[in-house]
């Protein structure tokens, strides 16, 4: 992660740069403040990050006054930042300041996608994208999902122009990488969203979900991919019955047709909400691949309980699932 602020917003900001151990690979979690040197960029919050070879890339946010969509990269080798792009919209053809964008890439640009300052709100049409290699702003013109269109309402078959929203990027099995976003907000604060996006940076083709909504409007949210193709929503604003409420909720999604296996870990898990109190050769023998026990968490220990599911119980959820989900509630 890199920058960010806390309450009162904007009265103090970071530059600084933290990266999360996983337990992958043996080692331990944790998380270490990165030892940076060079051109640092602004402190500041809401900027758009992400990472191309070895370098992070930021693009934009605010200071809570100034808005920027100068782009920094970091190092990851060296912990050196510096300044490779100044966007100066007043001179030339580069985009407006803003905060609370999102941004994806293909490998040679850097999409970024809506965002806005305190009282505004960029579009999703007509797209910003930093050229990597060329080092200057290009502009991509999206095209419209047609099924959405409705005079009626004003929609135009496009997204309608938000900041405080949320963007996945996945791989599709054609090889195409598409942008998931949900959610947000407009800059009039009065107008918050639950829909969900799907943008092709290949056709640059807009795509609104059907099949899937948030819940309830929300915003500040954040979101986050797995390999196998699902996405999951946590935590932001909602917004219902004109009340604000701050949620911890976590919603997920699938971006693709998931796998025969996941269905079934999917099926696994919600039949038996307990498989961290079992040992892994227990899982194993029970015949779960290895790959899906390495998702659990550390296994709990057992409580001497009898309220608690039979060590049996595991088995019998292969022959009644239903049966055995209800008698564990």
């Amino acid at each position: 992660s890199h920058g960010g602020t806390g309450y009162p917003f904007g009265v103090s900001c970071s530059n600084d740069c933290y990266i999360y151990r996983t337990a992958s690979a043996g080692a331990t979690p944790g998380v270490d403040r990165l030892q940076v040197k060079g051109d640092l960029p602004t402190a500041q919050y809401g900027p758009g990050i992400v990472i191309h070879k070895h370098f992070l890339y930021t693009i934009g946010g605010t200071t809570g006054f100034d808005y920027t969509c100068d782009v920094y990269r970091l190092d990851l080798r060296t912990g050196i930042w510096e300044n490779v792009y100044i966007s100066r919209p007043e001179m030339r053809d580069d985009p407006e300041g803003r905060y609370r964008h999102e941004v994806v890439y293909d490998g040679k640009h850097i999409f970024v996608l809506g965002g806005g300052t305190s009282h505004s709100v960029y579009d999703l049409q007509r797209i910003p994208a930093y050229n990597l290699e060329a080092n200057c702003w290009d502009y991509f013109e999206t095209y419209p999902d047609q099924r959405a269109v409705d005079a009626d309402d004003g929609n135009r078959g496009y997204p309608k122009p938000r900041k405080c929203f949320s963007c996945v990027q996945h791989q599709s099995s054609t090889g195409d990488i598409e942008a998931f976003i949900t959610g947000g907000l407009q800059g009039d604060f009065s107008t918050y969203f639950s829909d969900i996006w799907k943008l092709n940076l290949r056709t640059k083709h807009w795509y609104r979900i059907e099949t899937a909504i948030l819940p309830r409007p929300l915003y500040f949210h954040s979101a986050a991919h797995s390999d196998n193709g699902c996405m999951y929503v946590f935590g932001g604003i909602e917004y219902i019955d004109k009340e604000m409420r701050r949620r911890n909720d976590l919603y997920k999604m699938w971006m693709t047709v998931p796998k025969l296996s996941e269905m079934c870990w999917d099926a696994i898990t919600y039949y038996n909400d307990n498989l961290d109190l079992y040992d892994r050769k227990t899982l194993l023998k029970a015949g779960i691949p290895k790959r899906f026990t390495e998702r659990l968490p550390p296994q709990r220990r057992r409580r001497l309980d009898p309220s608690q599911p039979d060590p049996s119980m595991l088995i019998s959820l292969y022959s009644n699932p239903k049966r055995a989900r209800s008698s564990t509630q």
